[in-house]
């Protein structure tokens, strides 16, 4: 399947285009320290987390919806 690829060794270290990962502060379904191991060493990635938010970020309350897209804004350089 093509999701196969994914599981290959060095498949995040292949990827070349800038990529914002936002974790969800309060996370409950993503372990956010094996996030943070895998992508930290990432030059591509810019790894950000908002503070009190849950998993869906963009589910969430507004104040956590407005704080993801300042990330995503300053990610694209809307600011």
């Amino acid at each position: 399947t093509s999701n196969a690829k994914i599981k290959e060794p060095g498949f995040m270290a292949a990827l070349t285009l800038p990529i914002l990962i936002a974790l969800a502060g309060d996370e409950r379904l993503v372990d956010n320290t094996a996030s943070r191991a895998v992508l930290s060493n990432l030059d591509n990635v810019h790894l950000v987390t908002i503070p009190g938010s849950r998993h869906e970020i963009y589910r969430e309350s507004p104040q956590y919806q407005d704080q993801l897209w300042q990330e995503i804004d300053r990610f694209l350089g809307v600011e």
